[in-house]
């Protein structure tokens, strides 16, 4: 039979492929393919067609992208945010499901004070439908440079969003950009093969402050309304631009906008989110001994220092001057407000601690010396007490119980007469209450009296921390070994497994198989078993199976506020794979007091004279050694190291059992490289007894490293 030659035309198949039929859909290419066999035959060539095959292909460009930031849902608290300072800054926003993100409205306008949710559409960063992955974004001002990562908020969303928290916000202040009030914050996406770049940029703080003219004291209580053109009040939006928002609002106090969100103000700060293009002006109502708009030159004014040791931002609108709102752009304006009287009344102020948790007690001094010639009377203390600190009823003395303000804050305490050249002294206490801000509480004073007699302001400052044990939570369990089915009370505990966190942090097991995590982070962990640690005779077993431990065996989602206990089990099964023989296991270093000599000495010791410790080839683990001598009663012993008397510091005691006398030292310093050590054993009449000599080498930093193989055994 003859041979038949054959030969796949590839040129054939692949000009099959180049071969493409026009759009039949937009963003796709139709391709027609046909191979074709051909071989030569006794009577010549011969070629058979393919079946054709005919497929669509997607013309997948890059696909655009867009950032945004939604409002927080009404309730919905932020958790698992992180700031971390080293090695370098780095900040991780909180996780946000789609379903959260999906409750949460759109935030026409950027408050810095309340927490916020940032958000990417990166469609084209949505490589693996089956997990959540991560885009970056870039963080500019002109004082800061970083990036931030954002988790998809599900498996093939597309959408990438992050919480990040309300500015100056304690635990989060070193990473956070909103802190150089004025500058403006340029977030952007950088263009990548699969999308297109997106870029977003806000003024930082764009609201105002009301501010004392004198030092710069941030006011409360100014009561501030904005005015349209006609001298009516304005018609003003809320964040979401759709729901109405009061046009009068007080500094420092809050304000609640149709939908039910709360706006609540720094101390001094007042806001009007969003209204329409037009001519504007603000009135303002100041709070006694103060009024506006200021006189003081702005020459004065900008010399004075604001929230963030920056300056004050001034304009029209601080005198009550007309602007004009035409574009998206935040309008700010700082408002001075002119003390009224001179100031003849000194105050100071201290605070009877520096630190302080909720539930502590906070004792305040105020101090009024009248430094005029004349009789002050009718003088009111005003003071402002930060969130989170409650006034004590009862606690006054010096003065009357003070007038407390429906904010209960504000304490309004009365001096009914001071002579001239007088002080007076009014104590109080407060107390810290349960979810105080973390950081410096000011607490500042002011008085006043009659015939316009005004004081300088006085503040006191307190660090308020977090009541102990809550700023973190405790995970707790055990590893046992048995059926899954049978009962906790008679399972066996395994030591020596070891217990990760997701940070890195882990812990091992004990005899019972116990374990532990102290001072966790609030917010959601994962705790798990390293396999590594596994012996051969055991195995995972998931018995518990719910949604912590997401179909694994080895590893659990553990989640709480701090101050809180959370248990996590973890069970093995026998496999009946018996242990690895230990022949050849490496040798176990001896515990710490066994290695410095700390033992009973007199076991198995006749009468005589040694050197019972260092023994010959000890390693010491620190530079310091103990040195324990046997001798005869009566004798005594002189010991020196590199030829220099041992002092009496380092002598600890001699201990007798008949004849035999145990010397011992303790903390004798080493040297890097060896140590001579001699023992002279004397007589009672001075006579040497005899000589004992030993050395000690102490191995200093490394300065080099090579693997022995044939000396050693490798373990893993």
């Amino acid at each position: 039979m003859p041979k038949i030659r054959a030969s796949v035309s590839l040129t054939a198949a692949l000009m099959g492929l180049v071969a493409a039929t026009p759009v039949v859909a937009q963003g796709q290419t139709r391709i027609t393919n046909t191979a074709t066999l051909t071989w030569q035959a006794p009577t010549g060539p011969v070629s058979v067609d393919s079946n054709t095959v005919i497929f669509d292909v997607e013309q997948r460009g890059k696909r655009p992208t867009r950032l945004s930031f939604r409002l927080l849902p009404v309730g919905y608290s932020l958790q698992g945010m992180r700031c971390d300072t080293a090695p370098t800054l780095s900040f991780t926003p909180a996780p946000i499901d789609a379903a959260d993100l999906a409750r949460a409205p759109a935030a026409e306008s950027i408050d810095t004070h309340v927490p916020l949710i940032l958000v990417l559409d990166n469609p084209g960063g949505n490589h693996d439908p089956n997990a959540r992955e991560i885009a970056r974004i870039n963080v500019h001002t002109q004082y800061l440079t970083s990036t931030i990562p954002l988790l998809e908020t599900g498996p093939d969303t597309g959408v990438f969003a992050g919480g990040v928290p309300k500015g100056d916000d304690g635990s989060s202040s070193p990473c956070d950009p909103t802190l150089d009030r004025g500058a403006e914050l340029t977030l952007s996406f950088s263009e990548d093969d699969y999308s297109y770049g997106s870029t977003s940029s806000i003024l930082i703080d764009p609201t105002g402050y009301v501010f004392d003219s004198q030092t710069g004291a941030l006011v409360d209580g100014a009561t501030v309304t904005l005015l349209d053109d006609s001298d009516q009040p304005a018609k003003v939006f809320g964040d979401d631009g759709v729901s109405a928002y009061p046009a009068t609002v007080i500094s420092g106090g809050s304000a609640t906008d149709a939908s039910g969100r709360s706006y609540k103000f720094p101390q001094g700060n007042y806001r009007f989110p969003l209204t329409a293009p037009g001519r504007y002006h603000l009135r303002v109502t100041p709070p006694t001994h103060y009024s506006a708009p200021s006189a003081r030159s702005r020459a004065d004014l900008e010399k004075l220092r604001g929230p963030q040791n920056h300056g004050f931002m001034l304009n029209e609108a601080s005198f009550g001057g007309i602007f004009t709102l035409k574009d998206p752009e935040p309008f700010i304006a700082d408002i001075p407000l002119d003390r009224i009287g001179d100031t003849r009344l000194l105050l100071t102020k201290t605070a009877s601690v520096r630190e302080a948790s909720p539930g502590d007690f906070i004792q305040y001094l105020v101090r009024v010396d009248n430094r005029s010639d004349a009789e002050a009377n009718s003088i009111h203390l005003t003071d402002i007490l930060p969130t989170g600190l409650r006034y004590e009823r009862g606690s006054t003395r010096g003065a009357d119980e003070p007038l407390i303000a429906t904010d209960g804050r504000t304490l309004d305490f009365s001096v009914p007469t001071l002579p001239a050249g007088k002080t007076a002294e009014v104590r109080y206490v407060v107390s810290v209450a349960p979810g105080a801000p973390r950081g410096e509480a000011l607490n500042r004073v002011l008085a006043s009296g009659s015939a316009g007699a005004t004081s300088n302001e006085a503040a006191a400052s307190v660090r308020i921390g977090a009541l102990l044990f809550t700023d973190g939570f405790t995970v707790a369990g055990r590893v046992t070994e048995g059926d899954c089915n049978a009962p906790a009370s008679g399972r066996k505990g395994v030591a020596g497994i070891r217990i990760l966190m997701e940070d890195g942090n882990y812990v091992v097991t004990d005899k019972d198989g116990l374990y532990h995590f102290e001072a966790v982070r609030p917010g959601r962990h994962i705790v798990q078993i390293d396999s590594a640690s596994l012996p051969a005779s055991h195995a995972p077993s998931p018995c518990d199976a719910d949604t912590r431990q997401a179909g694994s065996a080895v590893s659990r989602f553990v989640e709480s506020d701090g101050g809180l206990l959370k248990r996590v089990d973890f069970q093995l099964r026998l496999t009946g794979i018996a242990v690895a023989s230990t022949v050849d296991a490496l040798p176990v270093a001896p515990d710490a007091a066994e290695a410095a000599g700390n033992r009973e000495w007199f076991t198995g010791q006749g009468a005589g004279i040694a050197l019972l410790f260092p023994t010959a080839g000890y390693n010491p683990r620190s530079p310091s050694t103990r040195v324990v001598v046997q001798h005869h009663a009566g004798q005594k012993v002189a010991l020196r190291l590199n030829g220099v008397l041992v002092g009496a510091l380092a002598y600890d005691a001699t201990d007798m059992d008949g004849d035999v006398a145990i010397a011992k030292w303790s903390g004798i310093g080493l040297n890097p490289g060896d140590n001579a050590l001699e023992a002279t054993v004397m007589n009672d009449d001075g006579s040497i007894a005899q000589t004992l000599r030993g050395s000690v080498h102490y191995a200093g930093p490394a300065a080099n490293a090579v693997l022995a193989s044939d000396a050693g055994k490798l373990a893993a």
